[in-house]
């Protein structure tokens, strides 16, 4: 499940907010290769108590995305609506950076930025199960990067600025407890207990299909074909998020996505790669380096406490994908195994979270060793009623 569906319901959760609340973190995630860019986040965000028939209003802006929201009205007990209008300038999908194999191959990124909106409508048709059909779309604009190490290849094919509607249809049964994570945006990393899955089924349809991408042969040692976008994509998601108190000090989670889709490109592939929550984690990989719409991803940590607020414990994280070179070749795959360690620390409103690992598969196709670091810490504010 991606963060923003996360947040969209936990206005039907219990232990929902009741005060305005203003939220800050900062995030930073580096590679051992100096070629990489280090990447991090930078989130301010304003949430208000519920207003009319339960629904907040927010305004976020993390890093290059703002984002202005309202959530959680509810039409009755059983069905609420919402609504965002969402910017991102330039850094839209880490377009900017491009990989292959876990390295940063230049010339190949771009500044890409959009503007979209979406509306959703959820309803619980069973307990403990909700119905939610969000209808959405983002009007690209893209640039070349004209100067400096990261500078665009003027033989690279631009995409075309155009419209994608991106509409999706979500099935949801939660049975997971309440967690902080759920209502604080803060905190990055959910400490799970119970089962929630889910399964979500959407198109992307274009409104310019044309390919883009490293088509010229003789400009580019390895062309990357597989950017020629149907008018319609369509693709299934299900995922799947548990967690185990084993005993008071011990308890264990697991997380699992399978995404098959058809047609699509790298604007709206998902993301692979990194410690941190906004792609697929695969510990010791850069920030996004595994562009992908067919994939079957797992992680699996245990979490041990040392105190009342800190957790740490190991994690290790395994994805299966098609087309692992990024060549156009659907019909190769490759698995990919990443370890590493988390620390954990929930104080008060404080946050602060430690996560680092090593790819042994990036480090073999890399032909360097890899590993990452992630570090992020933030704070909220709760404005009472006087």
């Amino acid at each position: 499940m991606t963060r923003s569906a996360l947040f969209a319901l936990i206005a039907v959760l219990p232990g929902a907010a009741a005060a305005d609340r203003f939220t800050t973190a900062v995030a930073v995630e580096g590679w051992n290769d100096e070629v990489s860019p280090v990447h991090g986040v930078l989130l301010a965000a304003w949430d208000t108590k519920p207003l009319w028939r339960g629904g907040r209003l927010g305004v976020e802006l993390n890093t290059d995305t703002l984002r202005f929201s309202v959530d959680g009205v509810r039409i009755n007990p059983d069905v609420e609506v919402g609504a965002a209008i969402t910017s991102e300038f330039r850094v839209a999908g880490l377009l900017p950076d491009y990989y292959q194999n876990g390295v940063t191959t230049p010339g190949r990124g771009f500044w890409a930025s959009y503007l979209g909106f979406k509306a959703y409508g959820k309803a619980r048709i069973a307990p403990r199960t909700w119905l939610d059909l969000e209808i959405g779309g983002r009007r690209f604009l893209f640039n070349p990067i004209e100067d400096g190490d990261r500078a665009t290849n003027p033989a690279l094919t631009l995409p075309p600025n155009a419209w994608v509607f991106e509409p999706r249809l979500r099935y949801t049964w939660w049975n997971l407890a309440d967690d902080a994570a759920w209502r604080d945006r803060h905190r990055f990393f959910p400490r799970l207990r119970g089962v929630a899955a889910g399964l979500e089924l959407g198109v992307d349809a274009r409104s310019n299909d044309q390919p883009w991408g490293a088509l010229d042969a003789d400009a580019f040692a390895v062309t990357d074909p597989r950017n020629a976008p149907d008018p319609f994509a369509p693709r299934v998601r299900q995922w799947l998020q548990a967690g185990w108190q084993i005993v008071p000090a011990v308890r264990t989670q697991l997380t699992e996505t399978a995404v098959f889709g058809e047609g699509g490109d790298d604007l709206t592939r998902d993301r692979i790669g990194g410690a941190g929550p906004y792609s697929v984690t695969l510990p010791g990989a850069p920030w996004a380096s595994w562009l992908s719409e067919r994939y079957l991803a797992g992680s699996w940590s245990w979490h041990f406490a040392v105190s009342p607020d800190v957790e740490v414990g190991p994690v290790v994280g395994a994805v299966l994908l098609s087309d692992p070179d990024r060549v156009g070749a659907d019909d190769e795959v490759a698995t990919l195994l990443g370890v590493g360690a988390l620390a954990d620390w929930r104080i008060g409103p404080w946050q602060v979270d430690v996560r680092g690992g090593w790819s042994p598969s990036v480090s073999e196709r890399a032909d360097q060793l890899a590993f990452s670091v992630w570090l992020g810490g933030g704070y909220v504010f709760e404005m009472d009623e006087p």
